[in-house]
């Protein structure tokens, strides 16, 4: 149920996609983790442009926050 709402990737239901969603998810973690916060900013960069390209505007505004947030 969490996937279809959007709070889990859905990893567990083997789909390809969402598996490869969830190990950039966790990459990110590590990197954040071990302080490359450079590489988790550029990814978040990269995705938020993305959703803003795609006028998915309120997405682009909570990457904005998260990206907000490791500054």
């Amino acid at each position: 149920m969490d996937s279809y709402i959007g709070i889990c990737p859905g990893h567990c239901t083997l789909d390809a996609k969402k598996v490869d969603i969830y190990k950039q998810h966790v990459e990110n973690f590590r990197n954040f983790m071990r302080g490359n916060t450079s590489d988790v900013l550029g990814e978040l960069e990269k995705k938020m442009k993305m959703c803003a390209s795609e006028l998915e505007f309120e997405r682009a505004a909570e990457i904005k926050k998260q990206i907000e947030d490791i500054h």
